[in-house]
């Protein structure tokens, strides 16, 4: 981690301590107005609303839970000295790339990888059918 001072570190931390408070409490109002929301709906008889509420309150629950998980894994970067190196490569991120996306996993060249390869497999399903190609595994 040479390539990071313990001031910037430090910085990180607090920053992804920050957005996993802010992004708590943004779950729990969202799915409060869900929750709201729907019991006005079943009150009212609108069971097909009451339903999509349901389906909107599942995808901010899942939302929500992803986000957390990809901010407690940069957290917990910091105690084994991972913060700041791609999981891929081994190499590290960039100092601009942690400031503009502090839970980053992959360096930007590790990332543009990976998307390629997503939209290969994508383009591979969508016009065959097939699930994996070793070429892309």
């Amino acid at each position: 981690m040479s390539h990071l001072t313990k001031d910037f570190l430090r910085q990180q931390q607090r920053v992804l301590i920050k957005l996993r408070s802010e992004l708590t409490g943004r779950h729990e109002q969202n799915v409060a107005a869900v929750d709201r929301d729907r019991g006005q709906l079943v009150e009212a008889g609108d069971a097909a609303q009451a339903d999509e509420s349901d389906h909107m309150r599942a995808s901010l629950a899942e939302m929500g839970a992803r986000g957390l998980t990809e901010i407690d894994a940069a957290i917990a970067k910091f105690a084994s000295g991972r913060y700041g190196i791609c999981e891929l490569t081994g190499q590290p991120i960039s100092k601009a790339r942690l400031e503009a996306v502090p839970y980053a996993r992959l360096s930007v060249e590790a990332q543009r990888q990976r998307e390629i390869n997503q939209r290969g497999r994508d383009s591979l399903r969508r016009n065959y059918g097939i699930e994996r190609e070793a070429a892309f595994a």
